[in-house]
């Protein structure tokens, strides 16, 4: 048997997600398609937004359209955070813990993937993930919101970048310039 695509995987994620009402958006290079130069991926990162003690009915829903999952997941309620496979896909999935994640359920973007419609992270609250997450690519992702954005609320990563790294965090000073440079005042 064909194991399915990529796309044919995440509709079927968000498929079941949406029968079992679990609020959800996909994020990282998935969201980053409609905002920037989309990007190759393999994976799927996906947020929830409901806390751990909902990852029962996370967990029952991605099992049952394939995603090897646990019973339950020790690193998943440590972390808020864990990583499942779906054949040679990986499935990241990112519980809420935060008030920054309400402001990221608030701030989704509907948008059509294929002949459907799905939920990304808006574009801000994207940019403080990857800012958060700090790797090069993220950097170059980020440079690339900045400029393909043409509504581009930076007040709202400053609203929570700096709360969530410190205040002095280099990462903080890092989108600052960036916004200099690239953004009109």
């Amino acid at each position: 048997m064909t194991e399915p695509s990529l796309p044919d995987k995440l509709l079927a994620i968000d498929a079941a997600f949406s029968r079992a009402r679990i609020s959800h958006a996909f994020g990282g290079a998935i969201a980053l398609g409609y905002y920037a130069e989309p990007r190759a991926t393999i994976d799927i990162d996906c947020n929830v937004f409901g806390g751990v003690d909902d990852r029962g009915r996370v967990l029952r829903a991605l099992g049952g359209i394939g995603v090897a999952v646990p019973a339950d997941d020790p690193t998943l309620v440590r972390d808020g955070q864990a990583r499942y496979w779906w054949g040679r896909t990986p499935v990241d999935l990112f519980f809420a813990h935060d008030p920054f994640h309400g402001a990221m359920a608030r701030g989704v973007r509907r948008v059509p993937f294929r002949d459907a419609m799905i939920d990304v992270l808006g574009p801000e609250h994207l940019v403080v993930c990857k800012a958060v997450f700090d790797r090069r690519k993220d950097w170059l992702d980020i440079e690339q919101v900045l400029v393909g954005v043409g509504a581009f609320r930076a007040d709202e990563v400053r609203r929570w970048l700096p709360r969530i790294v410190g205040t002095d965090d280099p990462r903080v000073e890092r989108f600052e310039a960036l916004c200099s440079t690239l953004l009109e005042p």
